[in-house]
């Protein structure tokens, strides 16, 4: 596992940070900011079910236990300027996010009544995109449902709750929700539910702490750009720490939300382009920068608790006792919308391999047995594979996001000449 770490840090530290730069900056720049420009027709456009409903999908996927403790995290070792790379990479990874969206929808195909698709389908080579699937079916059917269960656990753990139990419940509970297909009913129920009510703790602290805000926010850009730190260790720095995190809770440029996009009835390609922006921008614009909030408004530190206990830590200390089981409730139903996304996303994509219902039996099987597993695992090992697919998975997209650049850019160019009539 050593191994695995330092390849994964070394990836992360320089190609994959400047991969994800250099392709947000271009698509920014030649779509003209279409991530800010396109929002308003992109919500409009959320009238119609379907990409509604994708979106719901991909962002309960994106929400998961790592918009808190994956936040805390970053914080805890790269410091409060992580959360301004955060904010850049969702930013300017939103017109990534865009393009990969798009493409999704133009490169799909119709298969028993279906739409099935995502960004294996649209890589160059059938051995790039067989590559791509085994990565994402490793992560989103593996490695990435593996943490949730595993960040839950731990969460529970502070009441006594034995892993086993854990592991038997959560699994039993998600094989309940994978009978029917019935993963865009679930989100559509839990996402917005999760999302206003975690804003709501945000909102009591900031409202409590308004006072401190202002050195908040100018103690997160003076952080952000500490070169000191960066010269000592690009791995631990705050712009790689943010950067990573950011990847792991938006995914923009990853190649997962592609899978969700790519099942949307829409009229055109970039209406789900937008669609995915705005996940992007809920992510981690809103419920990410709640948790930072909360961390350093509260002015708790972490000393030797785990990632969620600093942040339980952190809203116990403002706002009394009950707000901890605020936070775990939280953590529940994020780690619960993220494996439900995470099973969506391995079926998708396991369709270029296999027919649909056999993917879905495939990916249910992966996704009950990851759920088991994790809430047994350990912390570090979970960790480290995950880090390493999503960058497996992400610079293979990547790579084809580059081939395909002018087809996206012309969409979205496209999109806008129609919106403005």
């Amino acid at each position: 596992m050593t191994i695995l770490r330092t390849i994964t840090d070394a990836i992360y530290a320089v190609p994959l940070t400047l991969l994800l730069i250099m392709t947000g900056m271009y698509f920014t720049i030649r779509t003209r900011g279409i991530q800010l420009r396109g929002l308003p027709a992109g919500i409009r456009a959320l009238k119609r079910g379907g990409n509604l409903r994708a979106m719901l999908i991909s962002t309960g996927a994106r929400v998961g236990t790592g918009n808190i403790a994956g936040v805390a995290a970053a914080i805890a070792i790269g410091g409060p300027g992580a959360a301004f790379w955060m904010w850049l990479m969702a930013l300017i990874g939103g017109a990534t996010a865009f393009a990969e969206n798009v493409l999704a929808v133009r490169h799909r195909r119709r298969v028993d009544g279906h739409w099935v698709g995502g960004a294996a389908y649209y890589m160059r080579s059938r051995g790039i995109a067989v590559a791509f699937t085994l990565a994402l079916t490793a992560c989103f059917g593996g490695a990435m449902n593996s943490l949730q269960a595993f960040q839950l656990q731990s969460t529970l753990s502070q009441y006594g709750v034995p892993p086993l139990l854990v592991a038997v419940v959560l699994t039993a509970l998600t094989a309940v929700c994978l009978r029917g297909n019935a993963v865009g009913r679930w989100s559509e129920i839990l996402v917005p539910f999760m999302t206003l009510g975690f804003l709501l703790l945000t909102g009591a602290i900031v409202f409590l702490k308004w006072e401190l805000l202002p050195e908040v926010f100018a103690r997160i850009f003076r952080e952000a750009f500490a070169f000191d730190d960066f010269c000592g260790g690009m791995a631990g720095s705050a712009i790689a720490i943010g950067i990573r995190r950011g990847l792991f809770t938006n995914e923009a440029g990853m190649g997962s939300a592609p899978q969700a996009a790519a099942s949307a009835d829409c009229s055109h390609p970039a209406e789900q382009g937008m669609a995915q922006v705005l996940s992007v921008f809920i992510d981690t614009l809103v419920l990410c920068s709640a948790t930072v909030l909360i961390l350093l408004l509260c002015e708790v530190s972490p000393g030797g608790q785990s990632d969620v206990g600093w942040v339980q830590a952190s809203v116990a200390a403002v706002l009394g006792p009950w707000a901890r089981h605020w936070i775990t409730a939280a953590m529940a139903v994020f780690a619960f919308t993220s494996i439900l996304g995470g099973y969506f996303y391995t079926a998708q994509a396991l369709t270029i391999l296999t027919a649909p219902r056999r993917a879905e039996s495939i990916a249910a099987l992966l996704c009950l047995c990851s759920v088991f597993a994790g809430s047994l695992a350990r912390a570090e090992a979970v960790w480290c594979l995950t880090d390493f697919c999503m960058a497996v998975m992400t610079l293979l997209n990547l790579a084809a996001l580059w081939r395909l650049r002018h087809e996206a850019v012309d969409q979205a160019r496209d999109w806008l000449k129609r919106s403005s009539r």
